[in-house]
């Protein structure tokens, strides 16, 4: 078995040859840029995006595959939004599951009635996280605007003490643990 998106099982064996080629998976920071008057936007990171993946899937009747069985199946996962897992061998793709975001067909060979027999998936694949337990514990403190006259390096040195390790954000407003 090379792997599975699924139920769609990828696998080179007598009488049925299903597999993917061109696999890219793409990951990317997030950033917000404060603007500043007179002066270079302050750049905060918010985070990491969720990943994507992109793959091309072969399918051919010749070589045992049910072209339209696997084309139903990849319709409903993307109509239904249905989490999948995506292993390669033995090896899970990314943290949790994915998400089909959209998918193209080419129909490279129909013959008489309309019979299809050989046709290139083309997939988008997009991180879908289910337990926020999977994502960075980064916890945030925000002070609320109704608090005046509070000196900030004083609540710093409070939490500090508390063993958390920490760093103060006075533009805003904001304690990191």
């Amino acid at each position: 078995m090379i792997g599975y998106l699924g139920d769609i099982q990828f696998d080179v064996s007598k009488g049925n040859i299903l597999t993917f080629k061109d696999l890219s998976h793409s990951s990317s920071a997030k950033f917000h840029n404060h603007e500043i008057i007179g002066k270079k936007p302050l750049s905060e990171f918010l985070g990491t995006d969720l990943d994507k993946l992109t793959l091309n899937i072969e399918l051919n009747a010749f070589l045992g595959v049910s072209v339209s069985e696997i084309i139903k199946k990849i319709r409903q996962y993307e109509q239904t939004g249905e989490p999948l897992e995506f292993v390669v061998g033995s090896n899970p793709f990314g943290a949790d599951k994915w998400v089909i975001e959209s998918s193209s067909r080419a129909y490279n060979q129909i013959y008489v009635n309309g019979v299809c027999t050989a046709v290139t998936l083309d997939l988008n694949l997009v991180e879908y996280i289910s337990d926020i337990d999977m994502q960075t514990n980064i916890k945030k403190i925000t002070f609320f605007k109704y608090v005046e006259n509070v000196d900030k390096s004083d609540l710093l040195k409070s939490y500090s003490s508390s063993g958390l390790t920490t760093t103060m954000n006075p533009l805003l407003n904001t304690i990191v643990c």
